[in-house]
């Protein structure tokens, strides 16, 4: 074929013509932005599903297919790779519903139970009874709330696992309790926040006021807001200087969870920072928390006990004053999560 000057003003015009229609092609998809640090794409829209790759906060990635509901979209990176992730870790623009609807997988099973912990005490007969007794009330079998400080923060502890960084996959047999508690790791805690202690679960000052209804303090409004049938209860480092009151708060907070008809949960720390600071005896306020489990009959993770065997005890060094969790920690504390939601629920 004889390319002439024509052919190739032709060519030219066509291309240029081309590119601006492929452009708005892209602009009209749908898209979307993840509204967290980072996350990892799933293979299948599924808390449990095997890890495809990270995408980045700020980056807006086209949609190209949902799941009922639009709990889940499948998104496509700059580099082509395809995976899924939970609509609920950003926000999405233009007509997400033109997307193809994907069936959820069915529900991971397994043929095995997970073995309980050591470090996990008290899950008896009586407990998974309160449990079914919650459900029955009205409360959801498939929502635990959380009560806590900084280390008890959604970025530091349950979006772990709903962003991937706690990857859960490598737990078959947790499969089926994080499907049944998938909406928990998505959501936030109004009683979880930096610098809570037992005190501020009683001061409707802490309270967010776009969440909870006037004078309704943290604790109450956490409890209703969520619905939970569960609460991790792990406070005890803000309270490195008023420990003295520790016990009573504490036994408050045990009292009003049972009373809404949800299962309290009681959660040791990492840290003896009321007697490297406060003056308190060692290990006064994890030892409260054990006897309090003991004198209810209730679940207690200890937290402290598990921890041992993480360099810095899971925390970060922040020299002799240290409470921070190192992300080893953080994803101990959702395995140890899972585990106690699984002895309870199921």
């Amino acid at each position: 074929m004889k390319i002439t000057h024509s052919f190739i003003a032709a060519f030219i015009f066509a291309s240029l013509t081309a590119i601006p229609a492929r452009a708005a092609r892209a602009a009209d998809a749908p898209r979307f932005t993840l509204g967290v640090g980072g996350a990892f794409l799933r293979a299948q829209p599924s808390l449990s599903a095997a890890l495809v790759g990270p995408v980045f906060e700020g980056q807006p990635y086209d949609v190209t297919a949902r799941t009922t509901g639009n709990t889940w979209l499948q998104v496509t990176t700059l580099d082509g790779k395809r995976g899924w992730l939970l609509s609920s870790l950003g926000a999405a623009a233009g007509d997400v519903n033109s997307a193809p609807v994907v069936p959820a997988p069915a529900a991971p099973k397994s043929k095995t139970r997970a073995t309980l912990p050591s470090v996990i005490n008290g899950v008896t007969p009586q407990v998974k009874k309160l449990y079914r007794d919650a459900v029955k009330a009205g409360r959801s079998a498939g929502m635990f709330a959380v009560v806590g400080d900084c280390n008890s923060e959604p970025d530091a502890y349950w979006w772990r696992l709903s962003a991937g960084t706690f990857d859960a996959s490598k737990y078959l047999a947790l499969a089926p309790v994080v499907e049944q508690f998938a909406w928990s790791f998505t959501r936030g805690s109004v009683a979880a926040k930096g610098g809570f202690n037992t005190t501020s679960m009683f001061d409707a000052a802490w309270s967010d006021p776009a969440q909870c209804n006037p004078d309704e303090t943290p604790l109450a409004c956490e409890l209703r807001r969520s619905n939970a049938s569960i609460a991790f209860i792990a406070l005890g480092t803000g309270d490195t200087h008023q420990w003295q009151d520790y016990e009573a708060n504490y036994r408050r907070i045990v009292s009003e969870t049972l009373a809404a008809k949800t299962v309290p949960v009681l959660v040791t720390k990492a840290d003896d920072l009321e007697s490297q600071e406060g003056g308190a005896p060692p290990a006064y306020i994890n030892d409260v928390v054990r006897r309090l489990g003991r004198e209810f009959g209730l679940p207690v993770i200890d937290f402290w006990q598990a921890t041992r065997a993480l360099p810095d005890f899971g925390m970060r060094w922040e020299g002799n004053e240290n409470f921070h969790m190192r992300p080893e920690g953080s994803d101990l504390r959702i395995l140890l999560t899972l585990h106690t939601l699984d002895a309870i629920a199921r």
